[in-house]
C-alpha cells in the first residue's frame, strides 16, 4: 500500500512540474488538473467522476504489477454513482465522461464488463454502458468490453454494440449470456441473486468480485 501511494504521490509531483514549464493553457490546466486528482488519491476515496476514473486507473496498473490479472468488473455499474451525482451537479458534461473513458481504455486493454441483470433481475444498462461503448468507438483500437446480454436489455445498446462490431472491426464488444451463465452457477447451490452479481473477469469466466477468486485460469493448460 505504502508502495501503490508512493506511485501516485511522484506521478502527482511530475504532473505539477510539468505544469510549471508549460506554456498551451489547456495542456496546463489538463497537468494542474491530473496533479490535484491524483494528490487526492493518495490518502482519500474518489468522490467526483474523474477521481473514480483515475483511481480505476491506478487499480488496473496495481493488479497487473501485482499478478498479470486483468479484470476491471461490472465498470458502467460502479462509476455510475459518481458520474450521476457530477452530472446532476453540472461538474461534468457527457462528452467529458467519454473522453476521461476514453483515456481509461488507452490506459491498459482490461477486461470490463456492460450491463447485466441486478440482484432482482432487471436490466442494468445506463448511460456509462453507452458512453463506454462510444470510447471504445472512438479510439480504434482494440479493448476486451463485454456486453452482458440477457432478454430484458436495453434494445439501443445492443443495435449500438452491433454497428460499432461491425463498422470498427476490433471484436469490440465481446458477449456473455447472462442467463446461461447465472443458471450454471446456480447448479452449484448457489442463489439466483448471488449469481447475478458475477463479473466479467477473463476471457470466458465470472467470479463475485472481491469474494470469490476462481481458479478458471487452469482451463489453458495444454494437457496434450
Amino acid at each position: 500500500v505504502l508502495g501503490m501511494q508512493d506511485i501516485i504521490r511522484r506521478h502527482a509531483e511530475s504532473a505539477e512540474k510539468m505544469a510549471n514549464i508549460e506554456d498551451r493553457a489547456e495542456i496546463k490546466k489538463s497537468l494542474l488538473t491530473m496533479a490535484a486528482v491524483n494528490k487526492k488519491l493518495i490518502d482519500n476515496a474518489p468522490e467526483s467522476f474523474i477521481e473514480a476514473v483515475q483511481w480505476t486507473a491506478w487499480y488496473v496498473i496495481f493488479a497487473v504489477m501485482f499478478n498479470f490479472s486483468g479484470a476491471g468488473g461490472a465498470i458502467d455499474d460502479y462509476l455510475y454513482p459518481f458520474y450521476q451525482k457530477d452530472q446532476e451537479s453540472g461538474e461534468i458534461t457527457d462528452d467529458e465522461a467519454i473522453f476521461h473513458l476514453a483515456c481509461l481504455l488507452n490506459k491498459d486493454n482490461q477486461y470490463y464488463q456492460l450491463c447485466g441483470t441486478k440482484a432482482d433481475g432487471s436490466d442494468m444498462t445506463n448511460e456509462l454502458s453507452f458512453f463506454l461503448s462510444e470510447a471504445a468507438h472512438r479510439l480504434k483500437v482494440p479493448t476486451s468490453i463485454c456486453l452482458r446480454v440477457h432478454k430484458n436489455i436495453n434494445p439501443e445498446i445492443m443495435k449500438l454494440s452491433v454497428k460499432y462490431l461491425f463498422e470498427d472491426k476490433l471484436g469490440t464488444p465481446s458477449y456473455i449470456g447472462d442467463e446461461s451463465m447465472n443458471e450454471g452457477f446456480v447448479k452449484n447451490g448457489f442463489s439466483m441473486e448471488l449469481a447475478r452479481t458475477r463479473a466479467k473477469t477473463g476471457c470466458h469466466w465470472c467470479a463475485l468480485p472481491g469474494t470469490e477468486y476462481t481458479l478458471n485460469d487452469i482451463v489453458k493448460i495444454n494437457l496434450l
